[in-house]
């Protein structure tokens, strides 16, 4: 059995030689058993040879430089990355570390999923999987040349043990590993300030042992799986330091299945009278939100103002409704049946609008009431992971329904890795002065697989106030994944939009400032502009060639007296910038020298899909190194009242590259001559933010 293995192993080596990926007896068989689809078979082929080309850092990479998984919010992301695994075992990887949520009961779930993912290999004694706090010691060889599948909760102790199996049995470093970070941007990440330090973080105690682990493992690739990546793309690159990369390298992302729900139909499609889903948003007042954090409760009476006044607590305000609707007593029955007939009509039209038969008011009515007498309704309070470990079915990582109606009320636990069958109702409260995009989008339970049965009775609950946040924040989204599809960041800089709102919207920010606290980020916005500050020109030895170049192709747009923007080919404007930038050098300690890559990488974003840019040529330039005081870097070689507001004029559409051309003077430059790039971008840019390559603070290691 050993030598049969290691043959399948040494075949897969030598055909990954010949055709860089090798689909072998463990992807097929994964492909049969889930029927993946072309889309998903391109996802995971995509991955895996990521996988092969940076198992040992690749040419010119950083070692353990991550590979994202970029899903939606319950839309099978585990189906993605057990496909990566199967097709990684066949192409000479050994050993899949899991990190998972810190939950005893998703722990367990994903032992089982995973178990049953390989059940067939594990039958045939090829892999193991085991949750790291129950693996065994003292392995033997012959267990140690299985494939092997290890799976550990986000949590000190858990990835010590994690840590300590690495030392005693993979030191050696003839094992190939993936590291799959399941919801990769919680808890792996994020900083606290030092104590009596001015601008010094360490990293925190899960993000410390993460990186660890990482740190100990020789032969690696790192798997960011998630579906709110924002905090990653966010993250320095810590070069030079003791921190493993955590931002990106490459994204791939996970398809959704044909019947998958998202934040495009609750908070985009609802807005359309022609979609179906026009129905799902139910607004509620203002009023009725903040009585919902009132801090008394009276149950004396069910009149419905003081429902809406009184209550303290939705669960308790649930609760009593449930009691109040099921004892129908004489003072109360009419507005039940008012508020019962009101329902009615609103289904009715969504029903008939998915082309299904709305039963009689009367068999609604009688199954209503029996519902309520026969205690089919339940309503359970989840806050805390305790209550989640109770009331989660283990196998599925669904919430159990224990009565034909369930209502589940709860906060932040409510998020990752529960899933919520069959919901048809979701009311959302939580409304902080400042939203954070990926903890609200986690929040999302109601996204997911949904039959049109389901669907045409599902309504969403909240504000007018928090409903327009959720659109923003789903735009937001959207365009950061349609910008990864078309391959907008292929220079490693990802960049995040953001949308202006109401006066009365709350700030939306894309994710906690713990996790990118160390981080330069830095804000586009329309006409801003772009530009290297604080470098010194290169010897005029290099300088000349350059500069000659750069004017052969500014002469096959424009004469050399030309004042005003000329449009050229956005591919001519980054020659440009890379040959202007070969002949600078950034200053020691400068930390506003934007790089040639991070403007390119500027320039083809606002640029979306035109392959156009504007220049703007001035070469008369005199500009100092230092402004007056001699002590701060000049930041504005451009004049505001010439060229600079000729190119904000002219940036309507596309951005302006204004090239300005320093004179052979001193004025602190060494008497040598080079050009100035600075670059405008267009009217239409989107509020956007990106990271910095350099990380913005110290960190110490833990």
């Amino acid at each position: 059995m050993v030598l049969e293995r290691a043959g399948s192993k040494l075949m897969a080596l030598v055909l990954e030689k010949e055709t860089d990926m090798f689909l072998g007896d463990y992807y097929k068989k994964k492909c049969k058993e889930m029927r993946y689809s072309d889309e998903m078979k391109k996802c995971i082929e995509d991955a895996c040879q990521y996988c092969i080309e940076n198992v040992n850092g690749g040419p010119g990479k950083k070692n353990g430089q991550p590979l994202m998984l970029l899903g939606k919010i319950q839309s099978g992301k585990t189906r993605a990355f057990t496909g990566l695994m199967a097709l990684a075992f066949d192409n000479g990887f050994d050993y899949v570390f899991i990190l998972t949520k810190n939950s005893k009961a998703l722990v367990e779930q994903t032992y089982k999923r995973m178990r049953k993912e390989f059940g067939r290999f594990i039958e045939e004694d090829k892999v193991d999987v085991n949750d790291i706090m129950k693996l065994q010691e003292d392995l033997t060889p012959y267990e140690l040349d299985k494939k092997i599948i290890i799976i550990a909760k986000k949590q000190k102790d858990n990835l010590l043990r994690m840590c300590n199996f690495i030392k005693d049995y993979m030191m050696d470093g003839d094992k190939q590993c993936l590291v799959i970070d399941d919801e990769a941007d919680t808890a792996g990440i994020g900083y606290e300030k030092i104590k009596d330090t001015s601008n010094e973080f360490s990293l925190r105690t899960v993000a410390a042992e993460v990186n660890k682990m990482r740190g100990s493992l020789d032969g690696y690739v790192f798997v960011q799986v998630t579906a709110t990546p924002y905090a990653l793309y966010l993250q320095p690159e810590f070069d030079g330091t003791a921190i493993k990369p955590i931002k990106p390298m490459k994204t791939v992302l996970v398809p959704s299945g044909d019947k998958y729900i998202g934040g495009e139909y609750y908070f985009i499609e609802s807005n359309n009278e022609d979609s179906q889903g026009r129905f799902i948003f139910e607004e509620v007042s203002d009023e009725e939100q903040e009585i919902v954090s009132a801090k008394t409760a009276d149950r004396r009476r069910f009149k419905e103002e003081e429902i809406l006044i009184r209550e303290d607590r939705l669960a308790e305000i649930t609760k009593i409704f449930v009691e109040k609707l099921r004892l129908e007593e004489p003072g109360e029955k009419e507005y039940i049946d008012s508020l019962l007939e009101e329902s009615y009509r609103d289904l009715r039209r969504s029903i008939r609008a998915f082309g299904f038969r709305m039963p009689t008011r009367r068999k609604a009515r009688e199954l209503f009431y029996e519902a309520l007498h026969k205690g089919w309704v339940k309503v359970s309070i989840v806050n805390s992971e305790d209550d989640i470990n109770k009331y989660l079915n283990e196998d599925t990582g669904e919430l159990r329904l224990r009565t034909p109606f369930s209502i589940f009320v709860g906060g932040q636990v409510l998020d990752r890795g529960v899933t919520i069958p069959n919901m048809v109702g979701f009311y959302y409260g939580r409304c902080p002065k400042t939203m954070q995009q990926d903890t609200v989008m986690q929040h999302s339970r109601m996204f997911g697989y949904r039959e049109e049965e389901l669907l045409s009775i599902t309504r969403f609950y909240t504000t007018r106030k928090i409903y327009e946040n959720m659109i923003k924040i789903t735009e937001v989204d959207a365009a950061l994944r349609e910008d990864i599809r078309r391959g907008r960041f292929e220079d490693g800089i990802c960049f995040i939009e953001s949308r202006a709102g109401s006066a009365s919207a709350s700030k939306i920010v894309p994710c906690s400032p713990g996790k990118i606290s160390v981080t330069n980020v830095i804000y586009l916005k329309p006409l801003s502009r772009v530009l290297p500050i604080g470098f010194t020109p290169k010897a005029r030895a290099v300088t000349d060639e350059v500069n000659k170049s750069i004017d052969d192709i500014l002469d096959t747009y424009m004469r050399r007296t030309e004042r005003r923007p000329v449009l050229a080919d956005r591919g001519d404007a980054e020659r440009i910038i890379k040959k202007v930038y070969g002949t600078l050098v950034p200053d020691e300690g400068s930390n506003r020298f934007v790089e040639a890559e991070t403007m390119i990488s500027i320039l083809r974003y606002v640029a979306k899909k035109g392959d156009k840019c504007y220049l703007l040529v001035r070469r008369d330039r005199e500009v100092s190194k230092y402004k007056d005081n001699g002590m701060v870097y000049s930041d504005a070689p451009d004049n505001g009242n010439d060229e600079r507001k000729m190119a904000r004029d002219a940036a309507e559409k596309y951005p302006c590259l204004i090239l300005l051309f320093q004179r052979k003077k001193d004025k602190g430059w060494k008497n040598r001559e080079f050009w100035w790039p600075v670059l405008v971008l267009p009217k239409n840019t989107q509020k956007t933010m990106y990271a910095l390559p350099e990380a913005g603070a110290k960190i110490r290691k833990r």
